[in-house]
C-alpha cells in the first residue's frame, strides 16, 4: 500500500523495470548498486533526469526467493523441510580407514527421508523460476498503475487520455532492463505476456533458445574441461593438492560456519569463481589452495 501512495503512476509507459541477475541476488540498493544519485552516474541516471525522456519511475524488483521477496536461505528451507539436512551432521563409521563405510538400517532411513523432502523441496523450488517471477512483476505494474474515477466523462480529453484511462487498454512497462539472469527472464516475459515491456534491454543475459539444454551443456561441459585442464597446465603442483582435498572430504565433509556443509562436491564448485576469468586469476585460486591445509606435506588423509 506504501509503495502504491507513493510510486503509483498513471500510465506504466513511464515506469521502467530493472530485473537483477543471480539467480539469488535481491535487487541493488538505488543510489549505491545503481547510482540514482546523479545524473551521471549510471544508466538510470540519465533515464530519470533526462527532461527529454518520458521515464519518471524504475521499479528494482526483489524476484521471489530473494531480498525481501519470500527469501530462499538455509534456514528458511530448513525451518520448511527440516528433513532436507538431515545427513548434514551425519557420518558414517570410519574409524578404521578412510572411504571405508558400514551402511545401517538407520542410514538407510535417514537417506530414504532425505530424498522424500528432496523430491518435496524441488517442487517448492519450481515456484520461483522465470516465469512465476515475470507474473509478479505484470502484478507489480497492474498494482502501481492509477485508474482514473470511473464518474470522469470530460469530453475535452485527448485520445491518448482516453485510451490510458480504459482498464482494457494494454498498459505494458515503458522499457525493461534484464542484466544477466534478468535477461532470461526478460526472455520469457517477451515468450509468455501479451504486451511485454515496450522496449526490452539485455546485458549479458540471453538465454540459449534455439538449441536442447543437452545440447547447450555439452559445449559448457567441454569449455570446462578446457580451462581445468589449462589451470593444471599452469599449476601442475595442485593436482595432486585437490585430489588431497577430495578425498579428505569425502571421508569427512567440514562444517562451515554459515551452517553448510563443506563437501568434495562442494569445493569443486571453487572454479566458478576463478576458471572462467582470465588466466591471471587462477593465482587467486592457486593461493586459496595453497592454505587449505595444515599439513600440507602429510600422505596420511585421515590426520589433516
Amino acid at each position: 500500500q506504501t509503495y502504491v501512495e507513493r510510486a503509483a503512476i498513471a500510465d506504466a509507459s513511464a515506469m521502467g523495470l530493472y530485473l537483477q541477475g543471480g539467480p539469488g541476488f535481491g535487487a541493488p540498493a538505488p543510489v549505491v548498486g545503481l547510482g540514482v544519485g546523479s545524473a551521471t552516474a549510471s544508466w538510470a541516471g540519465p533515464v530519470l533526469f533526462d527532461a527529454s525522456l518520458p521515464y519518471r519511475r524504475i521499479v528494482l524488483l526483489d524476484q521471489r526467493g530473494t531480498g525481501r521477496s519470500s527469501p530462499i536461505t538455509k534456514q528458511t528451507m530448513e525451518a520448511q523441510f527440516p528433513d532436507l539436512f538431515l545427513l548434514d551432521h551425519h557420518h558414517p563409521d570410519t574409524t578404521t580407514k578412510p572411504m571405508a563405510t558400514t551402511t545401517t538400517t538407520a542410514d538407510e532411513t535417514l537417506v530414504q527421508r532425505v530424498n522424500d523432502a528432496v523430491v518435496k523441496a524441488t517442487d517448492y523450488m519450481a515456484l520461483f523460476r522465470a516465469d512465476s517471477i515475470v507474473k509478479d512483476a505484470e502484478y507489480i505494474r497492474q498494482a502501481l498503475i492509477q485508474l482514473p474515477p470511473l464518474e470522469s466523462t470530460d469530453n475535452s480529453q485527448t485520445e491518448q487520455q482516453q485510451q490510458q484511462q480504459n482498464p482494457e487498454q494494454p498498459k505494458p512497462w515503458g522499457f525493461c532492463l534484464g542484466q544477466s539472469f534478468g535477461g532470461f527472464c526478460l526472455m520469457t516475459y517477451l515468450s509468455q505476456v501479451a504486451h511485454p515491456p515496450k522496449i526490452c534491454l539485455f546485458t549479458g543475459g540471453i538465454a540459449p533458445i534455439l538449441e536442447d539444454v543437452h545440447s547447450v551443456y555439452t559445449r559448457l561441459w567441454k569449455r570446462v574441461l578446457k580451462r581445468s585442464h589449462l589451470y593444471y597446465e599452469q599449476y601442475p603442483g595442485d593436482v595432486r593438492l585437490v585430489k588431497t582435498i577430495c578425498q579428505r572430504l569425502l571421508w569427512r565433509p567440514v562444517p562451515l560456519p554459515s551452517g553448510g556443509i563443506l563437501s568434495a562436491r562442494r569445493f569443486l564448485q571453487l572454479g566458478l569463481g576463478y576458471l572462467g576469468s582470465s588466466p591471471s586469476a587462477f593465482a587467486g585460486l592457486h593461493k586459496v589452495l595453497n592454505g587449505a591445509l595444515v599439513d600440507p606435506f602429510c600422505d596420511d588423509v585421515a590426520a589433516l
